[in-house]
């Protein structure tokens, strides 16, 4: 027994042994390759001391050596991983040794048999703890050096990797103050350049103007053919949308101008800018500044250099660019004021042409609402007539069919009139139709004159004397509130006069807003063209072409003012003589109408006396007549079933005396009767007797009853 205990400890030291040699090998295996890595990251790293081969890099070159680093560090991260793995399995190795000994060692021990199997196991149970302490120490061992050997080479990799950041920041500021040096030479060396070809591009500018103005000035002049019915809201906007198409078409051109002349103007610095961004792409491209460090170098140095040749040359384009800003706003006030002037024309029209149809609306409504009316009032009527007709139909007596006859006549008159009572009122309404047109365009030539700061009169011609001004003051208070005002112009108030082709005369006002006119009059003033004209904003060589004349706008809404005024006046005649064709044609298809409901409703009468009196008279007296020959029948049919019914009797009585007799007979067999069996059979036989007697009453009645039903 001990010495087997003497083997066994011997062979757990041998295995110690071996095992510890192993390790050393391979710790001593790492060193080595370890120490020839970090020559070859020195040689690497060496390669950024110098400045002036520093400055020769690129930022690829300077990664790559960044990348040698790390292609180098991988490796050596391998080793000690590959280090870790070989110690792990060489425990793992040794553990299983130590398992096999452990039990080949227990089995022995147990056969000797010196201890007791108890003993035993627990000897080696101490042996296998104290093993497994060892073991556990190991690896405690094992994974403490991993991950000093990791520290030690992350620290190593990081100061690394601050040496080479610290050299690319180096190597950034050279070639930033290269860069600056070189465009800064660039800037000194290079000749300024004139800008050319502006007056070519002026003209071509000229040329389109023209072109797009004269489009304009022709749609302005279509302004000319406004007038009802074609001066509607729709057309004023349609024509409002084709302005603002040309009009920006305008403003379209003098963009593309002014970047044409931008790009002339901009021709003699834009080398300088191009040359800026091949300096600013070596920055960006070469990663030598971040976006913000651009931006400063580009603030700082290179853009004060630009900006002294740029001001000057941006002069003369501020000059036209703000010419041409005002300019169109302007012109758009022009187009705007002239259309709100012909939009307020076409509102007026069409205000006065819906009021038209309005009215004939109106009208149609109110015909409309008399013949439901009517109507609703004969359908009753006839309602009535056709109940009176249902009694008619179903009299008992030619009385009564003779006063329902009347009272028929009376309601067909009733309807007859009602007709004729219906078609005055509706020919009233039609008539009255006329007047009211004629109310329609008395407003609508007061707006149209107001709306052109027209009078009808004269002031001076309205100065009655006390007697005249007696006489019209009743007139004058059913007048218009327009009438009013033009009573209180004064005569100093009114311009000239203005002449229609008709000979109808009309007064401007030269003050209107004062008198409660459209404030829009105002632009029919006294003032020469030339006067007109002064007051534009100064023209220009680039923009004489596209100027709109304040003279020509004046012209343009005074000939439309004219042909709306002929256009009104002429439109009068038409508008009554079309109020007057309405009403014509609606009386004459009123009394059309009453022709044919009198014509329809003339027979009626003759025919409920043919069809519903004559026939109901008629029904009466054949009534009569098959009533008396009916009672006559029914006479004779009764007097039959009395006989019938006196012989029915008559048997029935003779039965009955029979019965009486036949019952009596048994008498004395009752009395004489000694047993109780001659009284039940003397009971049986009358029990017959009776059922005989009862049946042959029954048979005679039912058989009397079925000859009668028959």
């Amino acid at each position: 027994h001990e010495n087997l205990l003497d083997d066994f400890y011997q062979e757990l030291g041998t295995i110690s042994r071996n095992y510890e040699n192993q390790i050393l090998e391979a710790c001593s295996l790492l060193k080595d390759r370890l120490v020839e890595s970090d020559k070859e990251l020195e040689i690497l790293m060496n390669r950024l001391i110098d400045d002036e081969v520093l400055v020769k890099y690129s930022m690829s070159d300077l990664n790559g050596i960044w990348q040698d680093v790390c292609s180098i560090s991988k490796p050596r991260r391998k080793l000690i991983y590959e280090l870790d793995e070989e110690l792990e399995s060489i425990e793992v190795e040794r553990s299983k040794r130590l398992i096999k000994i452990l039990q080949s060692y227990g089995k022995q021990l147990v056969k000797i048999a010196h201890m007791l199997t108890a003993d035993v196991e627990r000897l080696l149970d101490d042996e296998a703890q104290h093993i497994n302490m060892s073991l556990l120490a190991n690896r405690k061992s094992f994974a403490d050096l991993h991950a000093r050997l990791l520290t030690a080479d992350v620290q190593r990799e990081y100061k690394q990797r601050l040496r080479w950041q610290e050299r690319v920041q180096d190597w950034r500021k050279l070639k930033k103050e290269a860069i600056i040096q070189s465009f800064e030479a660039y800037m000194q060396n290079l000749a300024s350049n004139n800008p050319a070809n502006i007056e070519g591009e002026i003209n071509k500018l000229k040329e389109e103007q023209l072109t797009i103005n004269t489009r304009r000035i022709r749609l302005l002049d279509t302004l000319r053919d406004v007038k009802p019915p074609v001066s509607t809201k729709n057309a004023v906007a349609h024509w409002k949308s084709a302005m603002i198409s040309v009009t920006k078409r305008i403003a379209s051109l003098h963009n593309k101008y002014l970047r044409r002349l931008y790009e002339e103007y901009d021709h003699a610095y834009e080398v300088c800018l191009q040359e800026m961004s091949e300096h600013q792409e070596l920055l960006a491209t070469e990663g030598i500044c971040t976006r913000e460090e651009i931006y400063i170098i580009i603030k700082n140095n290179f853009l004060p250099l630009l900006d002294e040749r740029q001001q000057g040359y941006r002069q003369e384009m501020r000059n036209i660019e703000n010419h041409f800003h005002d300019l169109l706003p302007t012109q758009e006030e022009q187009i705007m004021k002239v259309f709100q002037f012909v939009q307020g024309i076409a509102h007026i029209w069409d205000e006065h042409e819906t009021a038209l149809i309005n009215r004939e609306t109106a009208l149609k409504s109110e015909l409309e609402r008399g013949r439901l009316a009517h109507d609703a009032a004969n359908q009753e009527k006839e309602a009535s007539l056709d109940i009176l007709l249902d009694r008619m139909r179903q009299d008992h007596s030619e009385e009564n069919l003779e006063r329902n006859l009347n009272r028929c006549y009376e309601f067909l008159e009733d309807v007859r009139q009602g007709y004729v009572e219906f078609q005055k009122e509706q020919i009233s309404i039609v008539q009255n139709y006329t007047q009211i047109i004629e109310s329609e365009l008395k407003k609508y030539e007061d707006c149209v004159l107001k709306y052109f700061g027209l009078i009808r009169h004269k002031p001076e011609a309205q100065q009655l004397g006390e007697d005249d001004e007696i006489v019209a003051t009743k007139k004058r208070r059913r007048r218009a509130s327009r009438r009013g005002r033009e009573e209180k112009i004064s005569p100093d108030s009114v311009l000239e006069a203005l002449s229609l082709s008709n000979g109808k005369t009309f007064y401007i006002v030269t003050s209107p807003k004062e008198h409660g006119f459209n404030p829009e009059s105002t632009v029919f003033s006294s003032q020469a063209p030339a006067d007109v004209d002064d007051n534009q904003n100064d023209i220009r060589e680039y923009s004489e072409n596209i100027t709109i004349m304040n003279s020509f706008i004046l012209e343009l809404k005074t000939f439309v003012r004219k042909t709306f005024l002929e256009h009104m006046m002429a439109w009068r005649e038409q508008a009554l003589e079309r109020a007057n064709n309405v009403v014509t044609s609606k009386t004459k298809e009123l009394d059309s109408e009453l022709e044919l409901r009198l014509h329809l409703h003339e027979p009626r009468a003759t025919r409920i006396e043919y069809d519903v009196h004559n026939v109901r008279a008629a029904e009466l007296l054949l009534h009569r007549e098959r009533l008396r020959e009916h009672i006559t029948a029914v006479s004779r049919s009764l007097t039959k079933e009395r006989a019938k019914v006196s012989d029915l009797a008559t048997t029935h009585q003779v039965d009955v005396d029979h019965f009486v007799s036949v019952i009596e007979g048994f008498e004395p067999k009752l009395t004489s009767a000694r047993k109780t069996a001659h009284l039940v059979a003397i009971e049986v036989d009358i029990q017959d007797q009776l059922d005989s007697f009862v049946h042959g009453i029954r048979s005679s009645i039912r058989e009397f009853r079925r000859l009668l039903d028959d």
